[in-house]
């Protein structure tokens, strides 16, 4: 855990304001013929499997197909709980563990998608093979995270019900604040699993590059969207068709917001120092 935690930078970020850095990952998920149609492939393909396995509604839930871990995370344990019926937590996670491969898979390959249309204008068969060779880091992201869903729900069963809800927000929002830029950095730098989450959060951690702030507006809607939009059936509704795939548009904008955000930074995070070794007595 210390490799994660390393120093933070000094000084200010050159990062963009948090409203530009999203209008340009919203620019480039619409822009890309690639990316915005295997939006819809993927929700489609989404509803179908989680009918198959069983899943009765709410079809609201399918607002969060697409989203990022631990977002998308809860959403694949959502569905394995309604659908299968399984409370025990470990069969959860062992229900869950092939949607969440998935995930990882398609998270991986927007990434790399995002960094080919940000550094040379187009999305490429090459830049979705890189970032297909991240989906086993955003995987490990995906159970660390899991880890802060876990001790967020302990403190949360302490609070109680009023206060818990937003103690399992701050969770979510804790691990997209830590983690988030991981996969990517691997992505762009190629190194390992642990300098990548120590860059993850050395990132997040530059003064005034918002990445809390993005975070906290990233996972409060996803959260609550459940509660503020009716649809209980199976079967979503026209209306209800349109509100899930404008929402998973704006869960892969956030993706190409988090590449572009790191390539806005990766220059500014220090390397790690190397650490001395005390003499031998």
């Amino acid at each position: 855990m210390s490799s994660m935690f390393s120093a933070r930078a000094a000084g200010t970020s050159n990062m963009p304001r948090l409203r530009t850095t999203f209008l340009r990952g919203m620019v480039v998920t619409l822009s890309t013929p690639a990316i915005l149609i295997g939006v819809f492939v993927c929700v489609f393909l989404v509803w179908l499997v989680a009918l198959v396995v069983g899943f009765q509604g709410p079809s609201l839930f399918m607002a969060n197909a697409l989203g990022m871990p631990p977002i998308g995370t809860t959403f694949d344990l959502q569905v394995i709980s309604l659908s299968l019926r399984v409370t025990d937590p470990a069969n959860s996670l062992l229900a869950a563990l092939p949607f969440m491969v998935g995930r990882a898979v398609l998270v991986g390959v927007v990434l790399g998608m995002s960094v080919g249309v940000l550094d040379r204008g187009r999305a490429t068969a090459d830049g979705a093979l890189r970032g297909l060779l991240v989906a086993p880091m955003v995987l490990i992201v995906t159970l660390i995270e899991l880890g802060f869903l876990f001790v967020g729900n302990i403190v949360g069963s302490l609070a109680g019900a009023g206060l818990g809800v937003f103690v399992q927000v701050g969770a979510i929002a804790a691990g997209l604040y830590l983690l988030g830029y991981a996969p990517v950095a691997q992505l762009r730098e190629g190194r390992g699993v642990l300098q990548s989450l120590s860059r993850s959060t050395a990132a997040a951690r530059i003064p005034g590059s918002s990445s809390l702030a993005l975070a906290v507006f990233y996972a409060v809607p996803s959260v609550f969207l459940q509660f503020v939009v009716s649809g209980l059936g199976v079967n979503p509704s026209p209306q209800l068709w349109a509100f899930v795939l404008s929402a998973n548009i704006l869960h892969v904008a956030v993706m190409a917001t988090y590449a572009y955000r790191w390539m806005c930074v990766e220059d500014e995070i220090p390397e790690p120092s190397a650490r001395r070794r005390e003499p031998r007595r």
